[in-house]
């Protein structure tokens, strides 16, 4: 049982995350035309601290999310999967729907994380690109 808190637990955060990150960006297109938000960005990731640019960490950070969204895309269906056997094979009739209600939320949480991993999957790719353009103009 404390696995399956802790595995709602990190799905849900997952998703509240995913939230945030959605409002940030409308919030961002609000003020971009006042603020240039999308270039001072690029010009903030550009910049070398410590021998290495800014990038380097925030895209480490973003294969990170990347390969957990990847992998809970499988994992979650797996889980269900997993767990409704366990319910059809119980003696309670509940337990049937409890069974069928899962596979129900482990497609819908796969689903939900392979949309979050592409989304995740073209940043990282426009991040690489951008910068990479800007290295070679700057070289």
């Amino acid at each position: 049982m404390n696995g399956v808190i802790f595995g709602v637990v990190v799905v849900l955060g997952t998703i509240f995350e995913s939230f945030g990150s959605a409002k940030e960006f409308r919030w961002d297109k609000e003020i971009e035309e006042e603020l240039g938000v999308t270039e001072n960005w690029y010009q903030y990731l550009a910049r070398t601290v410590d021998p290495e640019p800014v990038a380097h960490r925030y895209i480490s950070r973003l294969v990170t999310s990347f390969y957990f969204e990847l992998t809970m895309t499988f994992a979650t269906m797996m889980f269900a999967l997993g767990t409704s056997v366990i319910a059809f094979f119980s003696d309670s009739r509940l337990n049937v729907f409890a069974g069928i209600g899962l596979i129900a939320a482990g497609l819908l949480f796969s689903a939900y994380f392979q949309i979050q991993a592409k989304k995740t999957h073209r940043v990282l790719c426009e991040t690489r690109k951008e910068l990479n353009e800007r290295i070679d103009r700057a070289a």
